[in-house]
């Protein structure tokens, strides 16, 4: 009970910290930008309901308030029924009596700064932490076949381990591709192990740029870095850390085959037998579909661990390029859910959403900020969305305006957004009540 407890509170306060931080982030983007166009901003605010400490300057309010989900920027002449309370404002200091360009870019500024602190973090971690890259195996072990290339013209097939090349033994990758490179375009017998079984095939490494080359990618080691909650890996009772041994009494040499398998068994009862503290211990475990991967998943990711740390100059390169791609992958993602080939199903709430922190969390520091700047481009992109009541439906009225030069009602366009508020209220209560009830299943 002190336990559950503990973990409890761990998860709330590392869950709240992980809020503040992207939430002063966005709102901060709108704050700074309203004050440099001349938009007087009424509150800066932490959280919303009672306020718990607050302090004025500026002729601003900077409150902290109870409940800590939220946050929010509270802008002069953005709310119409306020009006008779901001009388004693100028006029040039609300927000609707500025430029089209100059209210979007107020706008706009909340999720580019959200952008903007992923891209401080990435960068951060790649200089002062170091790169994150999966665990390889120290055999040599396929993860990959390059269709058409030479390993694939031999049969080889992810999950294999060369044991064997010219009946001289191969313990390492290293020793593997030492060979494989000084033979181009030469014949070698090679020994390997499938499952339990070791056969024999002939192959001959292609000449690329005079080395050696057969077209397979090293193998990740089969150990648990990540299980996500609410998903059957967790569900079974699986953990990070764990090694998997076998899939239905087949050995696994690498995590490539394990995933092949979960992917190739939706609906199939699979019997995994893993190794947790030197100890062998088998469960049953049924992958579900994903529409996302098109395939079967049990919810469990790979080990990962930091190399290296990068000079400033590379970090950049890395961190805009890893920005890019989990933008580019929320995108499809959420192009997915509103076309109806993901479930909503798979929308964690705060409940599931703090949980996967934690897990981050316990990794140590590093995962934990890289989770913060994940967090932080989803609510970017979110807020982008052309919804009523978040920036990306304020944006819409703008986008309006320009094209037509006709400027949206100021009433009109805030019971527009009060409707979609209330729709966005009442759909976080369902989330969150699904969350509550996958996590006492």
């Amino acid at each position: 009970m002190i336990d559950n407890i503990i973990s409890f509170l761990h998860t709330t306060i590392v869950f709240v910290f992980v809020l503040f931080v992207i939430i002063l982030s966005h709102e901060f983007g709108h704050f700074i930008f309203a004050r440099m166009l001349g938009v007087r901003v009424k509150e800066f605010a932490i959280g919303f309901g009672k306020k718990i400490f607050g302090k004025k300057r500026d002729n601003t309010d900077y409150n902290l308030r109870m409940i800590p989900i939220g946050g929010y920027v509270e802008l002069a002449g953005i709310d119409p029924s306020e009006e008779e309370e901001e009388k004693d404002i100028p006029d040039e200091e609300k927000f609707f009596t500025k430029s089209a360009l100059s209210r979007f870019m107020i706008l706009f500024a909340g999720p580019l700064f959200n952008f903007i602190l992923a891209l401080f973090i990435f960068i951060s971690i790649f200089v002062f932490i170091g790169i994150p890259e999966p665990v390889y195996t120290k055999q040599a072990t396929i993860g990959m076949v390059r269709e058409g290339g030479p390993a694939d013209k031999a049969k080889l097939k992810t999950g294999d381990m060369i044991i064997q090349i010219n009946e001289k033994p191969i313990k390492t990758w290293d020793d593997l591709s030492k060979i494989i490179a000084k033979s181009p375009l030469t014949a070698l017998k090679i020994k390997y192990l499938r499952s339990n079984k070791t056969i024999n095939t002939i192959l001959t490494p292609e000449n690329i740029k005079g080395e050696g080359m057969i077209g397979i990618v090293r193998g990740i080691v089969p150990v648990i870095g990540e299980v996500i909650p609410g998903k059957p890996a967790a569900e079974a009772g699986l953990k990070s850390g764990d090694i998997i041994d076998s899939v239905n009494d087949e050995k696994i040499y690498c995590w490539d085959r394990a995933v092949n398998i979960i992917n190739n068994s939706v609906d199939k009862e699979l019997k995994i037998q893993i190794i947790r503290d030197g100890k062998k211990m088998a469960v049953s475990i049924t992958p579900e579909y994903n529409a996302e991967v098109g395939a079967g998943i049990i919810g469990i990711g790979f080990k990962q661990k930091f190399i290296k740390s990068t000079h400033p100059i590379n970090a950049m390169k890395y961190a805009v390029n890893n920005t890019y791609n989990t933008t580019s992958y929320m995108v499809k993602g959420l192009y997915k859910l509103i076309t109806g080939k993901i479930s909503v199903k798979n929308v964690s709430g705060p409940i599931g959403i703090a949980s996967i922190v934690r897990t981050r969390a316990d990794k140590g520091f590093g995962w934990l900020m890289s989770i913060i700047a994940l967090l932080s481009i989803n609510i970017g992109l979110l807020n982008l969305f052309p919804f009523p009541a978040l920036d990306g439906g304020r944006l819409i009225f703008i986008f309006i305006e320009l094209i037509t030069g006709y400027k949206v009602s100021v009433k009109i366009e805030e019971t527009i957004h009060q409707i979609g508020l209330y729709a966005l209220i009442f759909l976080m209560i369902l989330i969150t009540y699904r969350d509550i009830i996958n996590a006492f299943k």
